[in-house]
Formats: C-alpha cells, sequence, structure tokens
C-alpha cells in the first residue's frame, strides 16, 4: 500500500493523484503497473495490491512514482515525485513498513521517468510528525 503525506506541500493545489510502479533493469522499464486515481485528497491512501512475480524482480529495481492527473482529456499528467527501491534489499517474505521520501526525476517522451535522481534509503523521519528518529 501506498500513502502520500501532505503533499500540498510540493505543489500549489490539491489535485486527482495515482502511482506508478516500474520494474527497472540496467535503466530499461520492463514492467508497469498503476493504482487508480485518488480524487482530491492532500493525504491519499492507495489501497491496492500491485502484484509482480518475485522473478521478475529479483536483482532489479523498483521505481514509484506519484502522479498528478490532469483534468483535461489531453493534457499530459504531470509527476509529482518518485522514489526508487532496491528489490534485493528488501525481506519480501514479511511485511515491511518504510517512508520513503519523493525525489524529483526527469521524464522522456511519453512521461516515462528515465533519470531518477534518487535513492532508496527510507527516510530517517516520521511523516505524521516530521521528527527525525533517534
Amino acid at each position: 500500500m501506498f500513502c502520500l503525506l501532505s503533499y500540498d506541500r510540493l505543489t500549489l493545489t490539491i489535485s486527482d493523484t495515482y502511482v506508478k510502479t516500474y520494474v527497472h533493469d540496467k535503466g530499461r522499464q520492463l514492467h508497469k503497473r498503476k493504482t487508480r486515481v485518488i480524487p482530491a485528497d492532500k493525504n491519499p491512501q492507495y489501497r491496492q495490491t500491485l502484484k509482480y512475480d518475485a522473478n521478475i524482480l529479483f536483482d532489479r529495481t523498483l521505481l514509484v512514482s506519484v502522479w498528478e492527473k490532469q483534468k483535461r482529456t489531453f493534457d499530459s499528467n504531470v509527476p509529482i515525485g518518485a522514489m526508487e527501491i532496491n528489490v534485493n534489499q528488501l525481506e519480501l517474505h514479511k511485511l515491511t513498513i518504510r517512508w520513503y521520501k519523493l525525489r524529483s526525476f526527469i521524464t522522456g517522451p511519453e512521461s516515462i521517468p528515465i533519470a531518477p535522481a534518487l535513492t532508496n534509503e527510507p527516510s530517517t523521519s516520521d511523516p505524521t510528525t516530521d521528527k527525525a528518529e533517534p
């Protein structure tokens, strides 16, 4: 499950948003999944399961990006931020809860993320309080 807390700090308005995930292998995007659109919520929760086969994830990274859905049909959706997770560092056999900070990223043709200036390190603060953990 993905949550986005107080994203209105990043933008001037509260918009409809959704999450896209890409499996990356050496800069290539192999598989994509996305959530449904959450209408106008400054703390949206995307309570959906996005499944990937474990064989696909081995030795690859997962790019998680949040997008603003445009109201007009022919406008391109706007990326809010993204982060990259090294799947090999996760313990996939058990539930893991972590907060990650979104970073800006560069998009290529057709608004596909290509060069994330990202980290797979979890946030050292609790986003619900904005206080650093000891």
